[in-house]
C-alpha cells in the first residue's frame, strides 16, 4: 500500500446496503435549522410533574412540526413510569427536545441498569445538570460534559456528505451518522482502503477535522422487497404484493378520523397492492413521500385499519395492540416485525443516520449478534418496542438491511432465497406521521 493510502481501521464485515433504486434525490438540509422552536405544552397527565426543573414541561420531538397531529398526539399520551418502556424513552426524549438547540450531543439508553449517558457539547445549562442529578422519573442519569459536537453540528455534517454528488461517485460513501457521544460523525464505506486525498475532502466537505471521522466497511446488496394470511380492518405485520413483489405493512394511522396504512415506496411497483389475492388499496390510492422512503394507503375495505401489529413468527396469527409512539436512541431494545423473517430484536446502534438518495439524517441503525434482525420481504414492516403486557410503543417503518448477508433459513416460503440482514435501517415513525400529517392509529 503507497504512504498516501490509509487503511480504514473499523472491522471489515460482509454487509447489505439496501439502498432504495430509482428514489429520486433530494437535498439535504441541516436537520433543525428550518424547524420552527418546540411549542411547550402542559402535559395532560398529573405522573408527568414528578419531573423536577424544565422535564416536568412536555415537548414533542424537535424533528416534527410542534402543531402536527404528530406532536399534539405525542403531546396526549399517559405514560406509565413504573414500566421502563415508558421512563426510559420519554426522558430520553425530552432530554433531547429540551436540549437539542442547547448543545445536547446524544444519549445512550442502558435499560438493564436503569440509566441514561447523556452527552453535552460544552457545560450543560445548571437547571438541566442539577434535574438531571435528581434522577427524573426514576432514571439514573450519567451526564458527560464537553462533547466536541453538538448533535445539531453533526447531523449537519452527516448531510454535507451524503448530498456531496462524490458520496457514491468516488468516496464509495453508503451511508453516515452522528456519533451519540458527540466525537463526529461515522461513515460507512463500500472499500476497505481510502485515499488521503479522499478522506481529507471528505473531512472538509463535512467541516470537521478529519480525525472526527471514523469509517466502516461495508458492501452493497440488493434493496429489501418482498403475515401469510389476515383479512381487514387491516393490521401491521401483514405480507403484501405489488406486480409480484413483496413487502410487509407497517402502522395503521389516520388522516383526521379516516384510516391510513403504512409502508415503504419502494414496495409498490405498480398496480393494486394486495394482500393473499385480496386488494389493499387501489393503484389510485397510494400516497407518497418518497425523499424518505415512505407510503401510506388509503385501503378500499371499511373499516379500513386496526391499530394492531402481527407479532412472533412469521406465520404466527398472534396480534398485540398499539398503546403509543416514541423517539428513539442509542441502546433502546427494539423489535422488527416483518412477513419474511417474523420478529426479530436487537438494540439501536445510531440514531442519526443517512444515505445518499434519501432526505435528511434521522434515520435508525439497530443491531443483533449473528441471529438476523431483518430479511428481503419485511420492508415496510413495523418496529417497536414492548410494554409488560405485550402492547407495543411504535417507533418505525422497516426500510432495509445492512451488514452480514445469508440466506435466511426460517423463513416464509413464499420469499424465496430471501437474504438476511443483522443490521436494520428504519424510518422513525415521528417522521413518517410528521411527513403525510397523520397521527398513529392507537388501542
Amino acid at each position: 500500500m503507497s504512504k498516501s493510502t490509509r487503511m480504514i481501521t473499523a472491522r471489515r464485515r460482509a454487509i447489505a446496503v439496501a439502498l432504495v433504486i430509482g428514489l429520486a434525490a433530494t437535498s439535504a438540509t441541516a436537520y433543525g435549522a428550518n424547524v420552527p422552536a418546540p411549542k411547550a405544552e402542559e402535559p395532560a397527565h398529573s405522573d408527568i410533574k414528578e419531573a423536577p426543573g424544565p422535564f416536568s414541561v412536555l415537548l414533542p420531538p424537535p424533528e416534527i412540526d410542534p402543531d402536527s397531529p404528530a406532536a399534539k398526539q405525542y403531546l396526549s399520551f399517559k405514560h406509565d413510569l413504573t414500566e421502563k418502556v415508558d421512563a426510559h424513552s420519554l426522558l430520553a426524549d425530552q432530554v433531547k427536545a429540551h436540549g437539542y438547540t442547547k448543545g445536547w450531543a446524544g444519549t445512550i439508553v442502558d435499560t438493564e441498569n436503569n440509566s441514561l449517558t447523556v452527552h453535552w457539547k460544552g457545560e450543560a445549562p445548571a437547571e438541566y445538570r442539577d434535574s438531571l442529578a435528581k434522577q427524573p422519573y426514576g432514571v439514573r442519569v450519567d451526564l458527560k460534559e464537553g462533547a466536541k459536537f453538538s448533535r445539531i453540528e453533526e447531523k449537519a455534517a452527516v448531510e454535507r456528505v451524503v448530498s456531496d454528488e462524490r458520496a457514491e461517485n468516488g468516496w464509495n460513501v453508503v451511508g453516515a451518522g452522528a456519533m451519540p457521544d458527540g466525537s463526529g460523525i461515522k461513515v460507512y464505506v463500500t472499500t476497505n482502503s481510502m485515499r488521503s486525498q479522499d478522506q481529507d475532502a471528505l473531512a472538509e466537505t463535512a467541516q470537521v477535522d478529519a480525525t472526527d471521522v471514523k469509517y466502516e466497511f461495508e458492501e452493497r446488496a440488493p434493496t429489501l422487497t418482498s403475515r401469510s394470511v389476515s383479512n381487514p380492518p387491516w393490521r401491521g405485520g401483514i405480507r403484501t404484493e405489488s406486480s409480484g413483489e413483496g413487502c410487509t405493512s407497517g402502522y395503521a394511522a389516520l388522516l383526521g378520523s379516516a384510516g391510513r396504512l403504512l409502508s415503504a415506496a419502494h414496495c409498490r411497483i405498480g398496480g393494486s397492492t394486495t394482500h393473499d389475492g385480496r386488494t389493499i388499496a387501489t393503484a389510485s390510492n397510494h400516497f407518497y413521500r418518497s425523499e424518505v422512503d415512505l407510503l401510506a394507503m388509503d385501503p378500499s375495505a371499511s373499516p379500513a385499519t386496526q391499530p394492531k401489529v402481527y407479532v412472533g413468527h412469521w406465520s404466527s396469527s398472534q396480534i398485540r395492540g398499539v398503546r403509543n409512539w416514541s423517539s428513539n436512541n442509542v441502546g433502546d431494545d427494539v423489535c422488527g416485525s416483518g412477513a419474511t423473517l417474523g420478529t426479530k430484536c436487537g438494540k439501536i446502534t445510531m440514531d442519526d443516520y443517512a444515505y445518499p438518495g434519501l432526505q435528511g439524517s434521522w434515520y435508525i441503525r439497530a443491531r443483533n449478534n449473528g441471529l438476523g434482525m431483518v430479511a428481503q420481504g419485511d420492508s415496510g414492516g413495523p418496529v417497536y418496542d414492548t410494554y409488560a403486557n405485550g402492547e407495543k410503543q411504535a417507533r418505525g417503518i422497516i426500510l432495509a438491511g445492512h451488514t452480514t448477508q445469508w440466506t435466511c433459513q426460517d423463513r416464509n416460503s413464499d420469499a424465496g432465497g430471501a437474504q438476511c440482514f443483522s443490521t436494520l435501517i428504519y424510518l422513525p415513525i415521528s417522521v413518517a406521521l410528521n411527513k403525510f400529517g397523520y397521527s398513529l392509529e392507537v388501542d
